[in-house]
């Protein structure tokens, strides 16, 4: 059944900016609903609807990081990366990792947490193509779909969010109807159907989303392959990138 907890509702902040991808914000955003969390979307203006870059879903902020706290909540959802401009957004991050509030990361949104300097010593996983920013920030990059380190929950992909939403509610004791894994590696369990009832897109759709960010990934190493660096330093760097490449799947 939806969460029988009788006492006050859990509160979780997804931050968000315009030209989301539709189904990192709805997947954490319907799954913690239906759990009975009572979710805020903060953004960086007031009176701004913000659209995802499928057209299928559009949201307005409910708050800006300059009005609210770390402790108004006990969890953040972290689905988009250039929200990371807003120094408010960084702060307000900051302060909810000093407090142990769960916080719940996916794809590019780990380039807030890159910003707060404080993933020194954490293990996290993220997009391929942001793993030596992840490392020079001091963490330990494991190449697994989700990892979990304490409050800290980071999934690699668009594809993994649903695992991700999944740890999180497991970590809020949120209830929810559908009977899911205790254990987020685990492999067998259909994640697809859990995404669907969460996300309102069908796999098909939630699979060309997932190719579109991992071709991103890979156009952008094989751009940089054809580089012509002469500076030393700069032909390290292409070495290490390439041998790091994703694998890239046609769709």
């Amino acid at each position: 059944m939806v969460s029988t907890n009788k006492t006050s509702p859990k509160r979780v902040a997804i931050l968000m900016e315009n030209q989301f991808e539709d189904f990192l914000f709805q997947v954490p955003y319907q799954g913690l609903k239906q759990a009975g969390a009572k979710v805020k979307i903060l953004g960086s203006r007031m009176n701004e609807e913000y659209h995802g870059k499928r057209g299928k879903v559009s949201c307005k902020p409910d708050d800006t990081a300059t009005e609210v706290r770390a402790a108004d909540f006990e969890g953040f959802v972290i689905p988009v990366g250039n929200i990371r401009a807003n120094p408010f957004v960084v702060s307000l991050i900051e302060e909810a990792m000093s407090q142990e509030k769960a916080i719940a990361v996916v794809g590019y949104g780990i380039q807030v947490l890159i910003e707060t300097d404080c993933l020194r010593g954490k293990q996290v996983t993220g997009l391929q193509s942001l793993r030596k920013d992840i490392e020079n920030a001091g963490a330990d990059y494991i190449g697994e779909p989700v990892v979990v380190d304490g409050n800290l929950m980071t999934a690699r992909r668009p594809g993994d969010v649903v695992i991700l939403t999944n740890g999180l509610l497991k970590y809020l004791k949120l209830e929810i109807k559908e009977e899911t894994p205790a254990d987020h590696k685990d492999r067998s369990f259909d994640w697809w159907k859990l995404a669907e009832t969460w996300g309102g897109s069908s796999r098909r759709e939630l699979v060309n989303a997932l190719n579109t960010a991992i071709i991103g990934e890979c156009y952008t190493l094989e751009a940089f392959k054809q580089l012509d660096c002469c500076d030393l330093d700069w032909r390290s760097l292409k070495i290490q990138l390439i041998m790091q490449e994703p694998p890239c799947f046609a769709s």
